[in-house]
């Protein structure tokens, strides 16, 4: 009878023991920072979809694999990304060439950008395998941060015309762009123009028209002298296309050359070139 409670008691502190051991296991791998966020990959499962959070009780059996598993940490710190674009309007030296004085064609933005990546847009990018740690997701930031920028400097030259604005609300832009739509990865959270520097955009506009007519204008000069050159090398062609006919008509009838040397050499050669 004794043996068999102490049978029963070994077995129950070893079933616990494995218990405890495998909770544990499957607990402690799954600890991440203060302010971050844990995103799971296994090898067996890929990515899990739920993040992992500090203080907050995850247990996962995918650890009680060795070596399966990989607890990936992000900050939790929104990203505030300052960017400066300065660019010209195509061809802006040439057209700006046209016109007295000479007009600057470039545009100049300085902004401040603010960016949060929430947990589940955290776990989608590591899906997708476009960031696998903390510094690939500050560059994957901040080269997101430069198309946004850039979309909003060209939304915001190519709507100025005819506009005398002194201050841009970049928010408003943000909404009337619809550009969050184009960032799902990502959630802007603010966007502010700093400074900026927009070109006389109908003055640009009217240069290159009258590019475009120079340009139109030099293209109908060109075809008109293609044309003339090509009837000039069609003429010579068959100029020499006549002395070699000539030749060897000289060639077949020697007595011919006796007669160039005389006073009808002048009737000879009008015959000849009359040949065909």
């Amino acid at each position: 009878m004794k043996k068999g409670v102490i049978k029963a008691s070994v077995i129950t502190v070893l079933v616990s023991a494995a218990a405890l051991y495998i909770f544990i296991a499957g607990t402690v791998s799954l600890k991440v920072d203060p302010g971050k966020y844990g995103v799971l990959v296994s090898k067996t499962s890929g990515v899990h979809e739920k993040i992992i959070q500090n203080g907050e009780f995850s247990w996962n059996w995918r650890c009680l694999i060795p070596g399966n598993t990989e607890v990936i940490q992000f900050s939790k710190e929104s990203f505030c990304v300052s960017k400066t674009i300065e660019k010209s309007l195509p061809s802006a030296e040439i057209y700006s060439s046209l016109i007295k004085g000479n007009p600057d064609f470039t545009y100049y933005f300085e902004y401040d950008i603010v960016l949060e990546v929430t947990p589940s847009q955290l776990v989608a990018l590591v899906k997708e395998g476009k960031v696998s740690d903390q510094q690939q997701l500050n560059e994957y930031i901040n080269k997101q941060s430069e198309e946004i920028a850039l979309d909003m400097s060209l939304y915001i030259v190519e709507s100025s015309s005819g506009k005398i604005i002194f201050k841009y609300d970049g928010n408003q832009i943000i909404e009337e762009l619809k550009i969050q739509d184009s960032y799902p990865e990502m959630t802007i959270r603010s966007v502010t123009v700093k400074k900026s520097q927009v070109p006389d955009v109908e003055l640009y506009g009217l240069a290159k028209k009258t590019m475009e007519k120079f340009q139109a204008l030099v293209d109908e000069r060109l075809e008109e002298a293609a044309k003339l050159h090509a009837e000039q090398f069609i003429v010579d062609e068959r100029a020499v296309k006549k002395l070699e006919k000539i030749a060897d008509v000289l060639k077949q009838n020697p007595e011919l050359n006796q007669l160039l040397s005389n006073e009808s050499a002048a009737e000879v050669l009008k015959a000849l070139n009359d040949f065909q």
